[in-house]
């Protein structure tokens, strides 16, 4: 159902899909300079070699680990990445050193994240409110080529658009809405 609809409510038992080859796993967006970005058919190829390249790496990290490795040749299964330490609430549990600058990642430093994009099982996308990072849009359209990554987002919701939630629901999204209050009688 629709998650906007008065109706909508949750199946007693919830059930996981089975269906890996849908309607949308075959498509990818594109970047371009007309908003909203191009959506053009996946390379099929490229998702089974992305698949076959963080298969191989895994195996080679799980190797490492268990032979006691000290400096690894593998590359990281899961990355931590901090986005912005700003975020569009001031509740009283955070840090007021996040509500005094507003220090966001560079975005040149995007690109060593897509490098690792092939490796990756699980990006914990942490910091400040992490849809206020506007740059971060241009990854997040591509990254339906790499479906072995879990994608943890820690969120208050209040910056979520429809746009947003088209994309994240073609992604294997670990969503986590944040319902802390900013008010101290509130929270």
């Amino acid at each position: 159902g629709d998650f906007f609809e008065d109706n909508f409510r949750l199946p007693d038992n919830l059930l996981s899909c089975e269906k890996r080859d849908c309607e949308y796993a075959n498509i990818v967006f594109k970047n371009s300079d007309t908003k909203p970005p191009v959506l053009i058919e996946s390379n099929t190829l490229e998702c089974e070699e992305n698949k076959e390249i963080f298969h191989k790496n895994k195996e080679k990290n799980i190797q490492e680990v268990l032979n006691r490795k000290v400096i690894l040749d593998s590359k990281p299964l899961k990355l931590g990445v901090i986005l912005t330490n700003w975020c569009n609430l001031e509740c009283i549990m955070c840090s007021s050193s996040r509500h005094a600058n507003k220090i966001t990642l560079p975005v040149p430093a995007l690109t060593k994240i897509e490098e690792l994009l092939p490796y990756l099982e699980i990006i914990d996308w942490q910091g400040g409110e992490f849809f206020n990072f506007k740059h971060i849009k241009r990854i997040f359209y591509s990254l339906d080529r790499y479906p072995n990554i879990t994608h943890q987002i820690i969120t208050n919701g209040l910056l979520l658009d429809q746009e947003w939630i088209e994309l994240l629901l073609r992604l294997n999204t670990c969503l986590i809405l944040s319902i802390d209050s900013p008010i101290k009688e509130t929270y």
